[in-house]
């Protein structure tokens, strides 16, 4: 008698880890920019929606951890004034931030109350504009693309705090990807060694570095 295969299911928050890290380890392994970002994009897309079902919106937490750097930065001393590009609506929420700040009110943009973000819906376009090219021929197939717009670094990053933001917890590769993105800044909380390493390594030590200390990590991970 024939043996009967298991079904196997997975749930969107599981695809889209699954696709995070594989665009992680492709990011390691220098491989193509455009298939990372493709593979990064559907990662970001389905976890910006989870977020957004849950009542978060990727587009004002943009916005507001921008705002209250930027305050916070006024609240001790570290910044003058608001840019002067800020339109005065910019610049009087910037400043209602910073008083709150200094009142003990607010400690992260988490607590900020909620803010219009306005042109919501133009910001995804031109942001998703470049997997938009990648994953479309019918309408567009005589456009290019300009490479300098393809921000993976940016596009993971996003994607791996949305996935820490749904699922409360990082992947291995996420734990990686942030040492390999910011474990050489000395506020980064990496330990000395690590950052020490990183410090002096070229780009390609430094993803053959991460790529072993990612295999590491897995293998004392419990089956």
């Amino acid at each position: 008698m024939a043996r009967m295969s298991a079904t196997v299911f997975v749930t969107k928050l599981g695809a889209a880890e699954r696709q995070l890290n594989a665009a992680i380890r492709m990011t390691l392994a220098n491989e193509d920019e455009l298939a990372i970002h493709t593979v990064a994009a559907s990662a970001y897309r389905v976890l910006r929606d989870i977020k957004q079902k849950r009542g978060r919106s990727d587009a004002f937490d943009l916005f507001a951890s921008g705002m209250f750097a930027i305050a916070e930065e006024l609240a001790t001393g570290k910044r003058g004034s608001t840019p002067a590009t800020f339109v005065p609506s910019l610049v009087q929420i910037v400043e209602s931030i910073r008083d709150e700040i200094l009142s003990g009110r607010i400690r992260s943009f988490e607590e900020m109350p909620p803010v219009k973000v306005n042109d919501e819906g133009r910001f995804w376009y031109d942001f998703n504009k470049p997997f938009n090219f990648l994953k479309h021929g019918a309408t567009d197939n005589e456009d290019a693309l300009d490479l300098r717009k393809l921000n993976n670094e940016e596009l993971l990053m996003r994607a791996c705090a949305d996935f820490h933001d749904v699922a409360n917890r990082m992947s291995p590769e996420i734990e990686i990807y942030f040492i390999y993105s910011c474990g050489h800044l000395k506020d980064s909380g990496v330990p000395d060694n690590i950052r020490a390493d990183l410090v002096k390594a070229t780009p390609t030590q430094k993803r053959k570095k991460c790529v072993a200390w990612l295999r590491n990590l897995k293998a004392s991970e419990p089956d």
